[in-house]
């Protein structure tokens, strides 16, 4: 994974995914599972291309990263919208939804998902927090998949 560390905290550590030269993501990934960190010996292009496009990323100081519940709960407050991952279970599935609930003292999560049609999944799934490996926030697929998903239902009603 490819980024900018914009953001750390007790159990989370939050990147602006970068790919070349243009932002991604921001991608939440658990301090424990960060095996190896080496600089890219290329970022430096890549953030002078970045600021010269007024796009390079800047420092999260309002993200809550001391816990997965208060990851969630800020990330809901902030942009509306997560995409969760199960790397160890099913590596290449993306969940992205809206929060439903969040439960500190269970440790689980309800995410009210989107499917990759850009439909509503009929009731929540029920998330445990230990299952989350990552957390994408801002991310252009989840708002486009939404968005259709939004404008579907309106032509529905």
């Amino acid at each position: 994974m490819l980024g900018f560390v914009v953001a750390t905290g007790r159990r989370w550590l939050l990147l602006r995914a970068c790919h070349l030269t243009t932002l991604g993501p921001l991608v939440a990934i658990r301090i424990r599972d960060v095996t190896d960190i080496a600089a890219d010996p290329n970022s430096d292009v890549a953030l002078a291309a970045l600021s010269l496009k007024g796009q390079a990323p800047q420092p999260m100081s309002d993200a809550c990263l001391a816990s997965t519940a208060e990851l969630l709960a800020w990330a809901d407050r902030r942009f509306g919208r997560v995409t969760v991952f199960n790397e160890e279970q099913w590596p290449p599935s993306r969940h992205v939804g809206v929060v439903e609930r969040l439960d500190p003292v269970a440790k689980c999560l309800r995410l009210r998902e989107v499917a990759p049609d850009a439909t509503w999944w009929p009731k929540a799934f029920r998330w445990r927090f230990a299952e989350l490996s990552r957390i994408d926030l801002d991310d252009p697929y989840a708002a486009d998949l939404m968005a259709v998903a939004a404008a579907r239902r309106e032509a529905a009603c």
